[in-house]
């Protein structure tokens, strides 16, 4: 939720821009580089953080909202999500994980062959009219 919020707050320009003239935003890239570091210890037995779709999800869906794209990260939280079990999914995380990917022009086809098996599980009343 950090991560969207301070995307949200950015988009409003109410965080106040620490970039040099026409440069990145230090703030911002100090702030994604430290949550960075933390997600990429996600699924791994040495480290107890929480590890589920929903976790996924809203990481990916935050970097694209920011426009940020971090390969090893991505790389990483495809490689999560692809062991997950299909039941861990539901239909918003495979929509904001799939968006996420295509906003940032990531193409992973292994994740999104998943993604698509994990959305043809679900029934037609899953989805809202």
């Amino acid at each position: 939720q950090i991560v969207n919020g301070y995307a949200k707050l950015k988009r409003e320009g109410l965080v106040m821009d620490l970039s040099p003239k026409g440069g990145e935003d230090v703030g911002l890239v100090r702030l994604f580089s430290h949550l960075a570091r933390a997600a990429r210890q996600m699924g791994r037995r040495c480290f107890e953080l929480p590890c589920d779709a929903r976790h996924v999800s809203n990481i990916v869906n935050g970097y694209a909202k920011a426009g940020i794209v971090d390969a090893e990260l991505f790389s990483h939280l495809s490689t999560v999500a692809q062991e997950l079990a299909a039941g861990a999914f539901d239909a918003q995380n495979v929509a904001n994980i799939m968006n996420a990917y295509a906003t940032l022009g990531i193409l992973d086809t292994d994740l999104f062959a998943r993604m698509s098996r994990v959305a043809r599980c679900y029934e037609p009343q899953t989805f809202d009219p």
